[in-house]
């Protein structure tokens, strides 16, 4: 059974998530400096989030109308390796080798902005169990 039972509760929670990550003074400093946008496309539930890194400051959107925005980096996720990878259960390397997660850009530009990325997905699993448990959904 998935963690997350369906699309708005989900967006309920990542909203939260990256409202923290936004608000965070400098965590995505370098995705602002480098003006990337990261669109990760969630399945189980459908989902798409995106971190603009090119507005000032940055913006977090959700659905499906921030998934015709062209991204720097773009990843195609299910929901449950998301939630994983943000409990320190599984790497985001890991992932992606075992074939859990897939690029929809080039490797070679998702690598070169990789480090853009490093800070801010450190810094989310810091804070994504705290924001579980106040969701209720984690004990």
């Amino acid at each position: 059974m998935p963690f997350y039972p369906d699309t708005a509760t989900f967006y309920v929670v990542m909203t939260d998530l990256f409202g923290r990550v936004i608000a965070a003074p400098g965590v995505l400093k370098p995705l602002t400096d480098g003006k990337v946008l990261l669109r990760m496309t969630v399945t189980e539930p459908d989902a798409v989030l995106i971190v603009d890194g090119r507005t000032i400051p940055p913006r977090f959107i959700t659905g499906a109308s921030g998934g015709a925005v062209q991204p720097d980096i773009g990843l195609r996720i299910p929901a449950d390796v998301l939630h994983n990878v943000w409990l320190n259960r599984m790497r985001l390397r890991d992932a992606f080798m075992a074939g859990k997660m897939h690029l929809d850009t080039s490797p070679l530009r998702a690598l070169g902005l990789l480090s853009s990325l490093t800070g801010m997905f450190r810094f989310t699993e810091q804070i994504y169990p705290q924001v579980l448990r106040e969701h209720g959904m984690l004990k």
